[in-house]
């Protein structure tokens, strides 16, 4: 059976995720990965999670094993200053995609942020180590990228993007990364093409991110990407 000929024509636009296709890449143990935009698993309070768990399941296991309505938790909603009609829509779009958020993972969420001394010691934490990796990375780029790369300098978040010179092309960088193990998203996904431009927005950039990776394969991966950068921009 023909299955394309099956579908409605607005499926001819849809796309594969660039970024989920290559964390598929990125489940290879021996793979340094600056691709996804994951948290430091070292870093996640398991025993806190635990806690809360037996805490919900103790006090109102029966209430967070069952659907809620689609709002959320009223104590997990935030404002939204609109209309009533505008937030009305709001409701209908998150009924649309998904019905509701799970319960027991709200209910979990709450147990958590309300201890607010733990939850901001636990920020700390975070702000502390990705801080330190931000500057690794950006040290270790300035000591292996070639002349004539450039990159940002965040001030916050989990990423820093980097634009090589305008005639190279991220995709092809990332195939020669690849074979030396190393991985990251090109910058073409995260730009929009005007109609009728010869080439597409954001080729010459790609996104590297710094949260998941330890400090030795921080070093290890941008080392790695720079030799790829300096073989492919003299030849």
């Amino acid at each position: 059976m023909q299955w394309d000929a099956q579908f409605a024509d607005r499926t001819a636009q849809m796309k594969r995720s660039t970024v989920r296709e290559i964390l598929k890449l990125t489940s290879q143990p021996d793979m340094i990965s600056f691709a996804g935009g994951l948290p430091a698993p070292e870093l996640f309070p398991v025993d806190r999670i635990r806690e809360a768990t037996d805490t919900v399941l103790a006090e109102r296991g029966r209430e967070a094993l069952q659907y809620s309505t689609s709002e959320g938790m009223p104590e997990l909603r935030g404002w939204v200053a609109a209309a009533t009609a505008v937030i009305d829509k709001l409701v209908q779009v998150k009924q649309a995609t998904d019905l509701h958020t799970g319960t027991l993972s709200q209910f979990i969420t709450y147990e958590i942020v309300r201890d607010e001394a733990a939850m901001q010691g636990h920020i700390e934490v975070l702000k502390n180590v990705y801080r330190e990796r931000r500057n690794l990375m950006l040290a270790t780029l300035q000591e292996q990228f070639p002349a004539g790369v450039t990159w940002t300098t965040p001030t916050g978040g989990l990423f820093l993007m980097v634009t090589l010179p305008e005639h190279m092309d991220a995709t092809e960088v990332l195939k020669a990364a690849v074979q030396e193990k190393v991985a990251f998203v090109p910058g073409e996904s995260f730009y929009i093409t005007p109609e009728g431009a010869t080439h597409a927005a954001g080729m010459n950039t790609f996104r590297l991110n710094y949260s998941n990776a330890r400090p030795e394969r921080i070093i290890e991966g941008i080392t790695r990407l720079g030799g790829v950068l300096k073989r492919m921009m003299a030849g």
